[in-house]
């Protein structure tokens, strides 16, 4: 997750702040027992996804898993021969983050389908959704040959100064799947952000921020932004106050 963090802290700096695309709920399935660890040099699909892309063609995307620290992507548009392309598995890598965290999964989705063999426990509607929008990004950056950790950011909003740094605010960011860092960045705006903390959001919170997404009115304000994409109104306070507990979670405080 560090080279995603650092692609995040350089977008946000720089002022782009790309919309974000999060797909309906997805339709709870089946699931299918938790895979065992694959042995090293062998190699089997962790993940299968075919859905529609940002441009409404149709995406197929397999991740190879091989039990050394660089698998394999197959992606391309559905029915044609894939690319295949090297795919960081390692333990540090985002698909490490996401395999503990998500449970084994079999949908059928508004836009097509995901079959997932993870290791964790995140299940249910929301977290479902989650994953066909993390697979989703995924497959359209591979697709692309490039990385828009800014497109994913759905959450971007400043908090109080901190008690400890002097000119120092908190700032919450939150990715489109339920990532979150709790971050230290200058109360000016001028300057890199420093991380403080990173996790996934629990459940009851990405519920929460997900109906948000889904149903609320795009916020921005001299706080930061909410990517939502509904019309109900959510006001700034109470944006704040959601991230301000999420935030000290996350930092251990």
């Amino acid at each position: 997750m560090r080279i995603l963090y650092s692609l995040v802290t350089l977008m946000l700096t720089a002022g782009l702040a790309l919309a974000a695309c999060v797909m309906p709920p997805a339709t709870p399935g089946g699931t299918i027992p938790a895979p065992t660890a694959v042995p090293a040099g062998e190699s089997a699909a962790r993940l299968s996804w075919e859905g529609t892309s940002a441009q409404g063609a149709c995406l197929a995307l397999t991740i190879l898993d091989t039990g050394l620290d660089t698998g394999e992507a197959q992606v391309g548009p559905c029915g044609d021969t894939p690319k295949t392309v090297e795919f960081s598995t390692g333990p540090d890598s985002e698909w490490a983050a996401v395999l503990s965290h998500f449970a084994p999964v079999d949908v059928t989705t508004a836009e097509g389908h995901l079959r997932f063999q993870g290791q964790g426990t995140a299940s249910g509607a929301a977290w479902e959704q989650a994953l066909n929008t993390w697979a989703k990004f995924t497959a359209q950056e591979l697709q692309a040959g490039r990385t828009s950790a800014a497109g994913r950011t759905v959450l971007a909003w400043r908090l109080a100064e901190s008690p400890d740094q002097a000119g120092q605010c908190e700032r919450l960011i939150v990715l489109a799947y339920g990532y979150a860092y709790a971050n230290l960045a200058p109360c000016d705006g001028n300057g890199p952000a420093q991380l403080v903390a990173q996790g996934w959001l629990e459940t009851a919170e990405w519920e929460t921020l997900a109906g948000w997404l889904a149903d609320a009115a795009r916020i921005e304000d001299a706080a930061g932004y909410l990517d939502a994409h509904g019309d109900t109104p959510l006001t700034a306070d109470e944006l704040s106050a959601w991230a301000a507990a999420v935030y000290e979670r996350i930092a251990g405080r």
